[in-house]
Order: structure tokens, then C-alpha cells, then sequence
């Protein structure tokens, strides 16, 4: 037969809890980003310069984001270009 609002929203609620809990259990905490604090913007008198500081930890975050440029570093990198020609290259 019909269920009544309330039976549905009781089912509702408890099946929503359950999906809840599995999520949290599996879901793990993402990278924050603030990773991009530390630029710095100055002007040479005829251009705006971005400077970006790229600590280990910043490079392995951007690793651990994209596969495909970590690959890309460990296929070029000494052989092709310098670690500094690469970076560069990236945040251009």
C-alpha cells in the first residue's frame, strides 16, 4: 500500500545517514590552495613580472594533481631540460 510522509522521510533519513557515513570513511581531505600564496607580481618599469615560488611540497602537490606533468617531468627532466627550464615552462 501507500506510505505515509512520515514512513517515507524515517526511510529517507536513515538511508541518507548510511550514505553519509560510507562517504566520510572513503572520502579523504583535499589539498588546499593556498599553495599559490607565495607570488609575487613587480614591475621591471615596462612589464608586470609573476614570480612563483615552487617549494617541494608545491611541485608534489601539482604531481599528485596531475599525473600526465609528472610524467612529462620524469620523461624530460635532466635529459631535455633543466628542473628550473620545466617549471618555467609549466607556469607559463
Amino acid at each position: 500500500g501507500a506510505v505515509t510522509d512520515q514512513e517515507f522521510w524515517v526511510t529517507k533519513r536513515k538511508l541518507l545517514e548510511k550514505e553519509l557515513s560510507s562517504v566520510q570513511q572513503t572520502q579523504k581531505r583535499g589539498k588546499s590552495s593556498a599553495m599559490l600564496a607565495d607570488v609575487e607580481l613587480t614591475n621591471d618599469g615596462k612589464n608586470f613580472v609573476v614570480n612563483f615560488k615552487l617549494t617541494d611540497e608545491v611541485k608534489k602537490h601539482i604531481f599528485a594533481e596531475k599525473p600526465k606533468v609528472y610524467q612529462s617531468y620524469l620523461k624530460n627532466v635532466p635529459s631535455k631540460l633543466s628542473e628550473k627550464e620545466f617549471w618555467t615552462k609549466y607556469c607559463r
